[in-house]
């Protein structure tokens, strides 16, 4: 049995978790598009999934995808900047990392790129809707509402971004707290 699923967050770490808990429930991720993931029915706990930034150029990718190959790790599809990954359970934990420097390496590239997307999201603000404001009390009803939504809508992107940065520094900080106990 085969089913689609529309990708329902755009954070990375609840998407992880969700395709995880698909997988507990026993389907397996297929293929990805922008929108949509394809699964299909699989023993449950079968297999494990990891979502990876990268920042790294076509050729480079390539390489690494080609070096999870070998530590069997399946390459599924990239979505933008994200790369998905499985892994069989029966093969033992999935993690990418094997020691903190290159955990904290990668969550510097995803924060590098969150505070890109929030400073996107900070300029469509200041540039189109700033400007705008002098003209609002002229404006019809109809307009002053869809100049609200959109507002708020590009507010709550900004604030949500601003939540992740928080997140993953936050986990940089923890593991930098691991790193010294450690030591």
């Amino acid at each position: 049995m085969e089913k689609t699923v529309y990708i329902k967050s755009n954070d990375f770490v609840k998407e992880e978790e969700y395709l995880n808990n698909l997988a507990k429930e026993g389907w397996r991720l297929k293929r990805i598009s922008s929108t949509k993931y394809y699964l299909s029915d699989c023993q449950p706990d079968r297999y494990q999934y990891k979502i990876y930034f990268t920042d790294r150029n076509q050729k480079e990718t390539k390489k690494y995808i080609d070096f999870l190959k070998e530590m069997n790790i399946r390459y599924i599809g990239r979505n933008s900047e994200k790369l998905y990954l499985e892994k069989e359970a029966s093969d033992g934990d999935f993690d990418l990392f094997s020691d903190n420097v290159s955990k904290t390496n990668y969550l510097n590239r995803v924060e590098k790129y969150l505070w890109s997307s929030f400073l996107a999201f900070s300029c469509i603000m200041l540039f189109t809707f700033i400007p705008a404001i002098k003209e609002f009390p002229a404006w019809t009803i109809t307009r002053k509402l869809l100049f609200s939504f959109g507002f708020l809508a590009i507010s709550i992107l900004v604030i949500m971004q601003l939540s992740r940065i928080y997140k993953i520094h936050k986990s940089k900080k923890e593991i930098e707290k691991e790193q010294i106990i450690s030591e």
